[in-house]
């Protein structure tokens, strides 16, 4: 490699500097032929180009040729090989002037050039190298791959360190390049370590909530690099550094992007133990992430006059639902699929569903809603069932009201209300607080024709939706009729020629009974019988009045609700 060096030799006279003698312009030493390009000098006669050559940079330097042709721009050095550093002095009959020497060269190709980094701007390649000592190089050869291999796009002269490549498209893949240097003979360098840019690319993971970034390494930097640092410019906004990562580490997931915004990137690289840097191709996603069906759950279920059942649930419109389905059961583990439906979107954020195909009378019925989104997520609401409502009949005028709580994720009950149902038309007869479950009804004043007797209750609740609202809720019980129990009365005597002539049942809340009354002698014979209540016994026997005595009666009535009721005595006959 040339290294250069200017010999000044100054021919002074005694007193001062008279005038300059300038030599030939050495442009290249190649295959041991040096080429110049001769100088004007206008003072004394031309006596020859001398050339001198040494095998150290620095010397000795010794003289191996005179060229009295002044005309002369070349001279081949016959060598056995080796490496040459060369020289040229004018040689004119200019007494006490000074001679400016050449520039020294040796034989080597021009040095190779350093390129500090090849960084992409837009689809664009920004190449940057270091400046070349040597003196033979005038200029810089720019060379990229292609298809068809490598080939030159540009030259640079002078000291200009950069060029801009607006032919490539590195926003569509990696660019590759070489430069070498040039010198003035058009002798050019070997080629060097080859620089290839960083070609980024992204993908949103709709499903994850994520954006994918996937990077080539940059290569090229004899040390290689240090870090990468992910740069992200959100909808437009300055960029800023999203994270650092390490060298040899060429992806990155980027977490939980917002809907609908365009999201930007571009890695920089960063030279091990050097300055330089390297930036990739810019890569942007227009977010559409696939919202699950985060917040959703039902908000009422309540039991109509007509015995269907009314469910009403609540989710957030955004999510991206392609298939919902409401379940149904008889208990909370045991739910099947009664509707399945494909939304569209946006979602509408309250929703209903009347069942008329379940009975809510017998128990309490389970409900969830079932998801699926566009990634095939399947997700179900909490359960939640209706109220179911018993009631039992008691001895003395009272009934029994019991009932399931209110069954609905983050609702609070403030409080119930039971309600007799009579006739069609609602009466409250009684309020408990949410935290009860019975309520006893006493002291019944019924028409003693009223056997049956029907409730329902209402539970005056609030729910704490997704968003926390709050909306309050009437949840309506099922309805219940309860039979109230029949009871009998008898006289203990009658006189069939008096007042009281008939022995006859008396018999409290008796319609929907089956009635029997059996009449026995004292020596055990039935002398009657009868089942319907209205008939009571005149006292005959066959046609004949019976005798003045004691008798003995057997009354037994049963209960459309299965309830028996057995009484038994002694009625005196009068005469």
């Amino acid at each position: 490699m040339g290294k250069f060096f200017t010999i000044i030799l100054l021919l002074l006279s005694s007193f001062a500097l008279q005038a300059q003698v300038f030599s030939p312009d050495l442009q290249c030493v190649r295959n041991d032929t040096l080429y110049w390009e001769n100088a004007v000098n206008g003072c004394g006669t031309f006596n020859s180009y001398d050339i001198f050559f040494s095998t150290e940079a620095s010397g000795p330097f010794t003289l191996l040729s005179e060229v009295a042709d002044e005309s002369q721009t070349d001279f081949y050095h016959m060598n056995t090989g080796g490496i040459f550093h060369y020289y040229i002095a004018a040689n004119y009959d200019c007494p006490g002037e000074m001679v400016i020497l050449s520039d020294t060269l040796d034989n080597l190709q021009a040095p190779v050039a350093i390129i500090a980094s090849a960084s992409v701007e837009g689809s664009d390649v920004e190449l940057t190298w270091e400046l070349s000592d040597a003196p033979e190089v005038v200029g810089y050869i720019i060379f990229r791959e292609t298809s068809i291999g490598v080939v030159p796009v540009d030259t640079v002269f002078g000291d200009n360190l950069f060029y801009l490549d607006e032919n490539a498209a590195a926003d569509e893949g990696v660019e590759s390049y070489f430069v070498l240097s040039l010198d003035d003979c058009g002798g050019t360098s070997v080629f060097d370590e080859e620089h290839q840019t960083i070609y980024l690319e992204t993908e949103a993971e709709n499903c994850n909530d994520l954006i994918n970034l996937s990077w080539t390494p940059y290569i090229g930097w004899p040390a290689g690099v240090a870090t990468y640092e992910i740069w992200l410019s959100t909808n437009g906004d300055a960029p800023n550094l999203v994270e650092e990562v390490n060298g040899d580490v060429l992806a990155y997931d980027f977490p939980a992007p917002a809907d609908f915004n365009e999201y930007c990137f571009y890695i920089a690289a960063r030279e091990n133990s050097g300055d330089n840097t390297s930036n990739s191709n810019l890569s942007c996603e227009v977010v559409d992430i696939i919202q699950p069906i985060r917040d959703y759950g039902i908000k009422n279920i309540s039991v109509r006059e007509d015995n269907s059942v009314v469910v009403d649930w609540v989710w957030r419109s955004t999510a991206d639902l392609v298939e919902y389905s409401l379940n149904r059961g008889d208990s909370p583990d045991d739910l099947l699929t009664i509707l399945t439906e494909n939304p569209t979107s946006p979602l509408t954020f309250e929703n209903t569903y009347l069942d008329s195909d379940i009975d809510p009378s017998l128990n309490s019925i389970y409900y969830s809603v079932g998801t699926i989104d566009g990634c095939d997520t399947i997700a179900n609401s909490a359960t939640s069932s209706t109220i179911f409502l018993e009631a039992n009949a008691l001895s003395g005028n009272a009934n029994l009201i019991t009932w399931t709580p209110l069954d609905i994720e983050n609702s609070i009950v403030d409080f119930y209300e039971i309600f007799w149902l009579q006739d069609g038309v609602s009466t409250l007869i009684g309020t408990v607080e949410g935290t009860e479950s019975k309520f006893l009804y006493e002291n019944l004043e019924l028409d003693p024709s009223e056997s049956v007797i029907c409730y329902y209750i209402v539970a005056n609740a609030r729910v704490i939706l997704f968003d926390e609202s709050e909306q309050f809720i009437l949840s309506r019980s099922n309805e219940v009729c309860v039979q109230q129990n029949s009871r009998v009365f008898a006289p203990n005597a009658f006189a069939p020629e008096g007042i009281n002539r008939e022995f006859r049942a008396v018999v409290l809340y008796e319609d929907a009974v089956d009635f029997e009354m059996e009449i026995y002698d004292r020596y055990g014979q039935q002398i009657f019988t009868s089942e319907d209540v209205d008939e009571g016994w005149d006292g005959r026997i066959n046609g004949q009045g019976a005798p003045q005595g004691v008798y003995v009666y057997h009354i037994r009535i049963t209960q459309t609700n299965g309830r028996t009721v057995d009484k038994q005595g002694n009625v005196l006959l009068l005469r």
